[in-house]
């Protein structure tokens, strides 16, 4: 009894299958086959596309190695990049870029202290400590500020030298 039922299983396994490879049933659904192989295309294309247009794989795996490689220390890479930055927008001749230029140099001052563990130091202690604290100061309380580029510059220079003496970069 056991065998008939084993017999009769693999025949309603057989027919199945039998079905399925129909030549019938395949040209039926060769529409759909090839509708979804040109769509799985188009996305293997896009995501080849974006994937080399966008970062994200260097900044997942480049990135990491080129810092390792490097006698830099980890993350130096990105400081410099936010350094160069901040230099781009002290040579335009515009007073608002140069003021947004002494906020981010001052806020990259802060976010490379924090990271050094010296949390006990503030921004404000820091700036105060460098002479510039006046001038940040004006520049985040008064929107109407201007900051001309030589007092910008020299902002700039004073962050620049405590930087390096952090070595930063």
């Amino acid at each position: 009894m056991p065998t008939e039922n084993l017999d009769e299983f693999s025949k309603d396994i057989k027919s199945i299958f039998d079905l399925i490879n129909s030549s019938q049933l395949q040209e039926k659904i060769l529409v759909f086959k090839i509708i979804f192989i040109v769509i799985s295309l188009i996305f293997i294309i896009f995501i080849i596309y974006f994937s080399l247009r966008t970062n994200y794989l260097r900044l997942l795996f480049v990135e990491d190695i080129e810092n390792s490689l490097s006698w830099k220390d980890y993350g130096q890479s990105k400081v410099l990049k936010k350094w160069e930055k901040i230099k781009k927008r002290l040579k335009k001749d515009s007073h608002l870029e140069h003021k947004l230029a002494v906020v981010e140099a001052a806020k990259l001052l802060e976010d490379i202290l924090k990271k050094m563990g010296k949390n006990e130091i503030s921004l404000a202690d820091k700036l105060k400590e460098l002479e510039i604290h006046n001038i940040y100061q004006e520049i985040a309380e008064n929107p109407d500020y201007k900051l001309d580029k030589e007092e910008a510059e020299k902002v700039i220079s004073i962050i620049e030298k405590s930087l390096k003496e952090l070595e930063a970069f």
